[in-house]
C-alpha cells in the first residue's frame, strides 16, 4: 500500500445530477442494517432511511436517485473511506492510495461521477458501494495508469450504467456468499488479466452489460473468472476475444454453486467461449459464434476453438445457437453434458466428447431435439457432426476407438449416428436477423420429442420454462417441437 494519501476533489457539483430514465427494477428481498428499524408507512426521512428501501427491494435504483436529491454531497472519496455513515459522491475524484470503505459505510456514486484510481491501486469495498450512473451519464470507474482491483469484499453493492476500464482485473468479489452485487448496464474494457474475477459469491448477478467491445484488438485476459458460486450471467454481449484466454471460464460450481449463463450474445474469439470445469451450469439461449484457433494446422497449446466446453461437469444446455466454432460443444474427461434443443452448424465438429489421456473417465453426453448439421473438417470437409475421441487435437488421447459413450434421441445430423428417432440429412434455413430459423417442411419441423424432460440434478422447476419457449422467446409445441434452438419460420 502507498503510504501517503492524495485525494483530489474536481469540479465539486452544488447540484446533484439528474437521475436515470431507464426502467430498473427493485433489488427484491435482501438484508438492510442490522437493528434498523424501517416503518414504510412514512416517506424517507434522511438518507439511510432511502437507501435502506432501495437495499430490501422496496424501491429501485431511480427512485433513490431521485430521493437523493436534496442531501448533501461528501467532499472527497477520502472522506468517505474514514468516517461512517452514508455517503453520496458526485463530480471527479483522484487517488493514488489504496482505499478501504470499511464496513460501516456506504459510498453512492451519483450518474456522472467519475473515480479514477492509480496505478495498482486497490478500492477495498468493505461496506456497501452504490453507482445510480445512466445511460447518457454512467457513473465512470477508470485509472491514470493501471488500477489493480476493485475489491468487493463486503456487503451489498450494485452498479447501474457503470463503466469500468484499465486496470488489471477491474472488479473481484470474494467470499461474499449469497450477499447481493449486481452489474446492471455496466461495460467492462481494457483490462490486463480478467475483468470480473469472483470466489465465493452466490449472489452476483450481471445483466445487460457488455464486455471488451472497445478492445477487441487489445491482448488481454479472461472476461469472466470465477469459482464456486451460483453467478447468474444474463443477456450480456462479449466482444472478439484472442488468444489462450475465454470468455467465460468457470470452475467447482457444483452442489448449491450453480451458475446460470442465459440469453448471451459471445462475438468470438480464439480459445473457449464457456468453459465449465467440474461446474454444472444451466446454459440457455446463448448466441455463440466465430471461435477457432488463429491455425489449426499449427496447433498452439489448447487455444482449439470452442463453443461450450468443459471438463468433469454435468451442466445442461438448452436453445444455444452455436455456429462456425472449430468444435461447438466439447465435454471431456468424465463430463455428463445434457444438450437439448441447440442449433449446432457449420463448424469444424459440431459435438465432441473426448479424453486428454487415458487415465480419465469416459465422458457421457444426453443429446435431444437438436440441430447438429454442416460440421465439416477443416482439411478434409469429412462429416465431424459427432466425434466421440480426442484425436482431433495433437495434445489429446490419440488413443484407437470411442473414447466416450451417447444417447441420441430425435436430433437431426448430417449422417446416420446412430440412436432413436433421430434425422439424417441437410436442412434448409431462414436466416432472419442471423439466426437460423428451419423452414417449415424442412427435416427440423415437428420432428422433437414430447415434453416435459427429466434431467438428473435438476428441479422441473429449473426446466420448464426454457423448454417450452424456444431462443427467441415464441412458444414451442409440446406435442411436436421443431429441433434445434428456434421454431420453424411462421
Amino acid at each position: 500500500m502507498k503510504s501517503t494519501p492524495n485525494i483530489v476533489k474536481l469540479g465539486l457539483l452544488v447540484t446533484l445530477m439528474s437521475c436515470g430514465t431507464t426502467h430498473q427494477d427493485p433489488l427484491g428481498d435482501t438484508t438492510p442494517d442490522a437493528g434498523l428499524t424501517l416503518d414504510l408507512s412514512q416517506p424517507p426521512a434522511n438518507p439511510t432511511e432511502w437507501v435502506e428501501r432501495y437495499v430490501l427491494g422496496v424501491i429501485g435504483p431511480n427512485e433513490l436517485c431521485e430521493g437523493l436529491q436534496d442531501f448533501e454531497a461528501t467532499p472527497s472519496l477520502i472522506e468517505a473511506a474514514q468516517e461512517p455513515g452514508i455517503h453520496i459522491l458526485t463530480g471527479e475524484h483522484v487517488t493514488d492510495t489504496d482505499l478501504v470503505i470499511e464496513s460501516d459505510s456506504t459510498v453512492i456514486l451519483l450518474a456522472g461521477t467519475t473515480l479514477r484510481l492509480g496505478d495498482a491501486v486497490t478500492l477495498d469495498i468493505q461496506g456497501r458501494l452504490i453507482a445510480l450512473g445512466k445511460d447518457t451519464t454512467p457513473v465512470v470507474i477508470t485509472s491514470l495508469g493501471t488500477y489493480k482491483a476493485v475489491a468487493l469484499n463486503g456487503g451489498v453493492s450494485t452498479f447501474h450504467h457503470t463503466s469500468f476500464s484499465h486496470g488489471i482485473d477491474l472488479v473481484t468479489a470474494q467470499d461474499t456468499g449469497k450477499t447481493l452485487l449486481l452489474f446492471e448496464y455496466c461495460s467492462f474494457e481494457h483490462w490486463q488479466d480478467v475483468a470480473l474475477r469472483f470466489v465465493g459469491a452466490d449472489g452476483l448477478l450481471v445483466k445487460n452489460s457488455t464486455f471488451g467491445l472497445e478492445s477487441e484488438n487489445e491482448s488481454h485476459g479472461e472476461c469472466i473468472n470465477g469459482k464456486k458460486s451460483a453467478v447468474e450471467i444474463r443477456h450480456c454481449t462479449f466482444g472478439p476475444m484472442t488468444d489462450y484466454a475465454d470468455v467465460m471460464d468457470l470452475e467447482d460450481c457444483q452442489g448449491s454453486h450453480l451458475p446460470h449463463i442465459i440469453g448471451n450474445t459471445l462475438m468470438g474469439g480464439q480459445d473457449d467461449g464457456i468453459d465449465l470445469d467440474d461446474c454444472n451450469a444451466l446454459v440457455v439461449g446463448n448466441l455463440i459464434q466465430d471461435f477457432w484457433p488463429p491455425d489449426p494446422a499449427n496447433p498452439y497449446k489448447g487455444v482449439n476453438g470452442g463453443g461450450i466446453t468443459g471438463h468433469n461437469s454435468s451442466p445442461v444446455l438448452i436453445n444455444n445457437v452455436v455456429l462456425g466454432c472449430f468444435h461447438g460443444i466439447g465435454f471431456k474427461n468424465g463430463a455428463r453434458p445434457v444438450l437439448i434443443h441447440n442449433t449446432i452448424i457449420d463448424g469444424n465438429i459440431g459435438v465432441t466428447l473426448y479424453r486428454t489421456n487415458s487415465s480419465y473417465d469416459d465422458p457421457h453426453g444426453t443429446l435431444l431435439n437438436n440441430i447438429v448439421v454442416g460440421n465439416r473438417a477443416h482439411d478434409s470437409g469429412a462429416n465431424q457432426d459427432l466425434v466421440l475421441h480426442g484425436r482431433w487435437w495433437p495434445s489429446y488421447d490419440s488413443s484407437a476407438g470411442n473414447q466416450a459413450s451417447v444417447d441420441l434421441t430425435h436430433n437431426l445430423f448430417g449422417m446416420d449416428y446412430g440412436g432413436i428417432n433421430n434425422q439424417q440429412g441437410q436442412i434448409d434455413f431462414d436466416w432472419v436477423t442471423r439466426l437460423p430459423i428451419p423452414k417449415a417442411g424442412s427435416l427440423a419441423d415437428s420432428k422433437g420429442h414430447l415434453l416435459p424432460v427429466e434431467v438428473p440434478g435438476f428441479g422441473e422447476e429449473d426446466l420448464i420454462e426454457h423448454l417450452t419457449h424456444d431462443y427467441l422467446g415464441a412458444n414451442r409445441s409440446k406435442q411436436a417441437p421443431t429441433l434445434g434452438a428456434l421454431e420453424v419460420s411462421p
